[in-house]
């Protein structure tokens, strides 16, 4: 996770994270993107990534990795929230959805096979 400044709510949410679940988050090194990211953890078994459950990614053959929803708790990243408001109007009726349901279960959802 390059680029994590800290001080930064980013930074504050990947420490809980970290704390949290006994995670090591690296944090150096340019950001390669997605193909660069799967050939390394197919080459390191001690690597794992988080993705969006709606991530398209072209599944690189022979790699033998394996997308594993995450549920109970779901992590939810900082900006998800804020992510939609650009969908007008969309921020508040999210926010109101937020604050009506006790459980985040409620919302989560597998993605396609």
């Amino acid at each position: 996770m390059p680029g994590i400044v800290p001080g930064t709510e980013w930074a504050a949410y990947y420490d809980d994270l970290v704390a949290e679940f006994g995670l090591t988050i690296e944090a150096t090194g340019p950001n390669f993107g997605s193909d660069a990211l799967l050939d390394t953890i197919a080459d390191t078994p001690a690597l794992a990534t988080f993705m969006g459950g709606q991530t398209r990614l072209v599944w690189p053959a022979g790699h033998g990795l394996r997308r594993i929803p995450v549920t109970n708790p779901m992590p939810v990243y900082p900006h998800s929230l804020l992510w939609h408001a650009a969908a007008g109007g969309g921020f508040t009726m999210r926010r109101g959805r937020t604050r009506s349901r006790r459980s985040s279960a409620a919302c989560a959802r597998t993605p396609d096979a």
